[in-house]
């Protein structure tokens, strides 16, 4: 997993172009994080070791956040999602989502279980980063 941490793909907004102010929307989508933090607080929030974490890759990104997928040696998968800087007031977003998901639940629909990690580790990582 060593090698992929200087992977700047992570960081960057990749999925498309803009045809207006290309520089500033790439800029507003642009952030930088500890990839090495953020593997510790995926593999401590879901009790396993580090050694087991074999990647942490991008798997989808919008016009507001990025979704990282860690995954593990047998297959299990984390999904963390990293908002951009231009979505404010962020815990709102992500108590909101997770209210959804709770009421959603209360009300007898099944959900894979889901961890909500929100201002915990916002020093350690430099970034607010939700699971």
């Amino acid at each position: 997993m060593g090698t992929q941490s200087s992977n700047p793909e992570l960081f960057e907004y990749t999925s498309g172009r803009f045809l207006f102010n290309e520089q500033l929307r790439l800029a507003e989508r642009h952030v930088q994080f500890n990839r090495d933090a953020l593997a510790t607080v995926i593999c401590q929030s879901t009790g396993r070791p580090e050694s087991d974490l074999i990647s942490i890759t991008k798997l989808a990104e919008g016009g507001f956040n990025r979704v990282l997928q860690a995954t593990f040696k047998d297959g299990y998968t984390v999904l963390a999602r990293i908002p951009y800087h231009s979505m404010v007031p962020k815990r709102f977003v992500v108590a909101s989502e997770a209210a959804t998901l709770g009421l959603l639940h209360s009300r007898g629909y099944q959900f894979q279980e889901f961890l909500v990690i929100l201002q915990a580790i916002q020093t350690q990582l430099a970034s607010n980063i939700y699971f």
